[in-house]
């Protein structure tokens, strides 16, 4: 798949995704009712984070002329975009469940980090 029509779909999805948590946003109260509004609301903004981190940091990335290829940085920003988006969705799972306090935001970060060196460490050429 050539880089455009990578980003095409990127951008296509990631912003259907927008639109999907608008609508639960605006039409289902994720705060009223049981499991299901919470969830919806939860998946449909990661999903939407997690495409629009991704296709800006694959941007950022093309912009500054790093010395790697299309495919790592496309790797790369999709890794990163994901750990942004569990930092940003767990904090708000957290302030919902009113356990937001700065050792869980600590520990949050810090497996993220983990699981970044982790990664960097599996993926690193030799």
């Amino acid at each position: 798949m050539s880089l455009a029509k990578y980003l095409f779909f990127m951008i296509l999805t990631t912003s259907t995704c927008w639109l999907f948590w608008l609508f639960v946003l605006f039409k289902i109260s994720p705060l009223v009712g049981e499991w299901f509004p919470a969830t919806a609301f939860f998946t449909t903004l990661s999903l939407a984070l997690w495409g629009s981190l991704s296709t800006l940091g694959l941007l950022a990335r093309i912009i500054t002329k790093k010395q790697r290829t299309v495919h790592d940085r496309v790797l790369i920003s999709f890794r990163q975009g994901l750990w942004l988006t569990i930092i940003i969705a767990a904090s708000l799972a957290l302030l919902h469940a009113r356990l937001f306090t700065p050792l869980h935001i600590l520990l949050l970060i810090g497996s993220m980090v983990l699981a970044e060196l982790l990664s960097v460490m599996v993926t690193r050429k030799y």
